[in-house]
């Protein structure tokens, strides 16, 4: 693999002891370039039409390919080692990994992600296909009517057409009397699935953004998911292994996995956390998090405390700060160009004053995860993270090399950044930082235990 040219961060920074701090990480791990191998595999668009995969659509996922190619390079015993992926979202690690004979182990802290990533594991027998068809012409009755509406449902009614809605949660009322724990499950997701299309919400940025629905009837588009998620059940051409799915924050990896991995060991850890980038996921998905029953507007900061702090509110004590001179330094800098665009513009930027908490909070806690990791894995294996980089007025947040940094300090071997494809950032960061569009990686971080 060749090598590739090196960010020079002295281009982006103005504090000259952090910049040469970057340049020095960069210099030591190495850049390798991958993206004539990976650069369409760590998204979801070469999986995104294939059974399994898509049955919900998911922010940030990657591919199944990805998977089987980083598992394929790693000399994994199907007999006596397992795949682990500690932020599972959609279940692309997971099902991969079943899908090359190999058990697997995941975590997510939302709810929906598990019960998504769990239903692509199950199995229909002839019985529960009956059930499924049965339960199918109870919903495409025109005389089926919602008879209850939660308060959760309620206060939530606003993102879709009154029809969409009404339709939607008399689907729910008739699958929600069905004994069977796995065609229960599985009407569920379907369900879940199709809430977004049929809103007049989209998941986009920080959140959700409005635009209307083109589903006019939410009974067929629900049949059609449900029957096309029974065909990619009826059609799996290998045998099921045992995949464990957790609702579990991944800086529980280490007790979660000592609890239940049995006499296998773990071989490889797979995985994409959340990038530095303000998004939070909570907010996006917050109509499936509230139709599904798990938390209502009121409870789901709860819910968002439990996730790795990759959002601009991400403190829970006040301000931060961080015991790391590094992350400090990096801190100080997007502070002081804050400070600097305020005085220019005489406007407070509300938005950036709290990106040093988002820096502080979100790499303690992957430093914490990637405790976990360290502890699971045995001498020799690896760890695979797919991450972006980002930035805040024109200042990199470069993840990779970060992770990568606290890795090292943990006691990993650091192998060469693998350089998947550019990344993007705002049009108008772009317009203004020109230096961005050559220098923003999405990149994969491979951490070895000796």
């Amino acid at each position: 693999m060749k090598e590739r040219d090196l960010n020079d961060y002295s281009n982006c920074y103005d504090k000259v002891d952090l910049a040469s701090k970057m340049n020095d990480l960069e210099m030591e791990f190495g850049v390798e370039d991958f993206e004539g191998d990976y650069k369409n595999l760590v998204n979801p668009s070469r999986s995104k039409n294939h059974p399994f995969y898509s049955w919900g659509r998911y922010r940030e996922a990657y591919s199944g390919e990805l998977v089987r190619k980083l598992i394929s390079v790693s000399s994994l015993n199907p007999t006596q080692e397992i795949v682990v992926d500690p932020m599972c979202g959609s279940g692309s690690t997971l099902l991969a990994s079943a899908e090359l004979g190999f058990d697997a182990f995941g975590l997510d802290v939302m709810p929906y992600s598990v019960k998504l990533s769990q239903s692509k594991f199950i199995k229909l027998n002839d019985a529960q296909i009956r059930l499924i068809k049965e339960i199918l012409n109870q919903i495409l009755d025109s005389s089926v009517q919602p008879s209850q509406i939660s308060s959760g449902e309620e206060s939530i009614r606003k993102f879709f057409n009154n029809e969409n809605f009404l339709e939607l949660i008399a689907i729910k009322q008739v699958f929600s009397q069905i004994n069977d724990k796995d065609v229960f499950a599985l009407c569920k997701i379907a369900w879940l699935s199709i809430l977004e299309e049929c809103s007049n919400k989209k998941k986009d940025g920080n959140g959700l953004a409005t635009k209307e629905t083109k589903i006019t009837d939410c009974f067929q588009y629900f049949k059609n998911k449900l029957e096309t998620m029974m065909t990619d059940i009826k059609n799996r051409n290998y045998e099921l292994k045992n995949t464990d799915v957790f609702c579990e924050s991944a800086t529980s990896l280490a007790e979660t996995v000592h609890k239940s991995l049995g006499n296998k060991t773990v071989g490889l850890v797979i995985f994409s956390p959340p990038y530095a980038n303000s998004f939070d996921y909570f907010e996006s998905y917050k109509i499936e998090l509230i139709m599904g029953g798990w938390y209502t507007l009121e409870t789901l900061p709860e819910g968002r405390k439990k996730a790795i702090r990759s959002y601009r509110k991400g403190y829970r004590n006040g301000l931060l700060s961080s015991e790391d001179d590094l992350i400090n330094l990096l801190c100080d800098e997007i502070d002081q160009r804050r400070k600097n665009k305020e005085e220019m513009s005489q406007k407070k930027d509300n938005r950036n004053r709290l990106v040093p908490n988002l820096i502080v909070g979100y790499f303690s806690d992957m430093e914490a995860v990637l405790s976990n990791i360290f502890e699971i894995l045995p001498s020799g294996k690896s760890c695979y993270i797919v991450v972006d980089q980002s930035s805040y007025l024109g200042a990199i947040i470069p993840t990779d090399l970060l992770l990568a940094y606290l890795g090292r300090r943990l006691g990993f071997v650091v192998e060469p950044i693998m350089y998947c494809r550019p990344s993007n950032t705002s049009p108008q960061q772009s317009k203004q930082f020109p230096y961005l569009k050559s220098m923003l990686r999405e990149s994969i971080v491979h951490l070895k235990k000796s």
